[in-house]
């Protein structure tokens, strides 16, 4: 039998495990790392880069540790999207690990609108022009830091860099090329015009590796690392796209809703890339077959412990819905999908009568419009049959999957299969080797939509987005 290992870095931690040829995960292998990433007034939002690493290394160590009886025929690596930071000629990082949360380019971002059709561009690399995708990042880069910028010889994402490191290779996966917003995702290549507008040559960026290709540790890593001598390094998907694989959802009739750090809903479908885009969603791929096209919230469980830790409420006294009469623009971290607009929340309507438990109640109900949004979006491209829900944030707090369902108007099936994520990137090593990961279906609970309160989230729901149009233009002003 072939043992994968799998390896799952998210905003707040790192994950690791062995799985088997049919990607179930060996319990007493699994391991985990937390994260800390520096969040500063300013808007910047990153990681120390040879922190990660040597607690990417020292989870490897770990987990190896613990299924030191399992000879590994690959590792799969699931990350997530949008990272990005630079390293020089002596391949060491120029800058710190900027994660997608970093608003300090949102300036940059009238200026890509200016000198390009939005829209073109939206349907060429699949993204909006946004503080979260490479174009503003880099555009701000260049110029508020030019010397850091001259001096960088390549940029590259999260994974990238520990692929140079273990492997000694400079190379990106498709999946994540496709989550820059500088990748056309029908060719499968850089996208010319964006680089020559940044004054960027292709060959500061990685190389993109194929489905098929794969990597082998540098000579130092293996005398560490015994049971990886013979594995095969895959490059990283991302994080998104893993958690479908890691579901079984991937087909245009089942669209995922995860809320980690952040949230998303999307869907996984072998084909091609839509003809248009809607407005307010992504599209990305995951390898040269399979497609992900969905919207995603930098509001999610950070939204919640943000609420929680400072106005130092624990547990919600759940009223009816929308019974607070709030309205609530759940931005703390900046919009991305639908408008890619909003840099800072608002919340109106506060009353002397008004709650910790009410604000905490008007926030989840919120994020649940802005699902609401990206669905109405996604429904113009699919013909969505089921919704399957994940993550700890909704396993612990099953009010907040019912808020999402009566909002929806839509029942959905919470899936409790645990760490979707790194389950998908096993599979992916797996299907590298040629194998199919088991497709049985993990426990889930059904949550039953209420008519009565969908009806009631109707109308607060078009005060929210009423709110959300009048403040459009100010939010700008901040």
């Amino acid at each position: 039998m072939s043992y994968v290992l799998a390896i799952d870095i998210g905003t707040s931690g790192i994950r690791a495990a062995v799985f088997d040829q049919k990607a179930r995960l060996i319990s007493e292998s699994f391991t985990v790392k937390k994260l800390k990433f520096k969040s500063l007034p300013s808007g910047e939002c990153s990681l120390n880069p040879s922190e990660i690493l040597s607690k990417t290394e020292e989870i490897i160590d770990e987990t190896l540790a613990k299924a030191n009886e399992y000879e590994i025929s690959a590792v799969g690596v699931s990350c997530f999207w949008h990272s990005l930071l630079g390293i020089g000629q002596n391949g060491k990082p120029t800058t710190d690990l900027i994660l997608w949360n970093d608003t300090r380019s949102q300036n940059r971002v009238e200026t890509l609108k200016r000198n390009f059709n939005e829209s073109k561009i939206h349907n060429l690399t699949g993204a909006r022009f946004h503080c979260s995708f490479w174009p503003a990042k880099l555009l701000w880069l260049r110029e508020e830091q030019t010397q850091v910028f001259n001096k960088t010889a390549k940029w590259l994402s999260l994974p990238d860099l520990l692929m140079k490191t273990f492997c000694g290779e400079i190379a990106t996966s498709i999946s994540m090329a496709s989550g820059t917003g500088i990748f056309d995702i029908r060719s499968i290549e850089w996208a010319k015009e964006l680089l020559e507008f940044l004054e960027l040559s292709e060959d500061k960026l990685p190389e993109i590796a194929g489905q098929e290709s794969g990597f082998y540790l540098r000579k130092n890593y293996t005398s560490r690392w015994r049971n990886l001598e013979k594995a095969k390094w895959i490059t990283a998907i991302g994080d998104g796209v893993a958690n479908n694989l890691g579901l079984n959802c991937t087909d245009e009739s089942k669209a995922v809703l995860m809320i980690g750090s952040s949230g998303a809903l999307r869907v996984l479908f072998t084909g091609e890339p839509p003809q248009e885009t809607p407005k307010g969603l992504w599209c990305y791929r995951l390898d040269e077959k399979r497609i992900a096209v969905g919207g995603a919230l930098s509001d999610g469980g950070l939204l919640q412990n943000w609420i929680k830790e400072n106005l130092r409420v624990q547990k919600m006294d759940f009223l009816k819905p929308d019974s607070h009469k709030l309205v609530f623009l759940p931005f703390l971290a900046g919009e991305r999908s639908t408008g890619y607009s909003f840099s800072s929340g608002t919340i109106f309507g506060l009353r002397t009568t008004s709650t910790a438990s009410d604000i905490l109640q008007a926030s989840l109900e919120a994020v649940a419009y802005r699902f609401a949004a990206i669905f109405d979006q996604i429904q113009q491209l699919f013909n969505i049959q089921q919704i399957i829900a994940n993550g700890k944030v909704l396993w612990e707090s099953k009010i907040w999957t019912q808020i999402i369902s009566d909002v929806l108007g839509a029942n959905i099936r919470l899936s409790y299969q645990k760490e979707a994520s790194l389950r998908g990137a096993a599979t992916f090593a797996l299907e590298n080797l040629g194998y199919s990961a088991s497709s049985e279906k993990p426990r889930a609970k059904l949550i039953t939509f209420n008519p009565e309160n969908h009806e009631i989230y109707k109308l607060s729901r078009k005060r929210h987005e009423r709110l959300y149009e009048i403040l459009t233009e100010f939010d700008k002003l901040i």
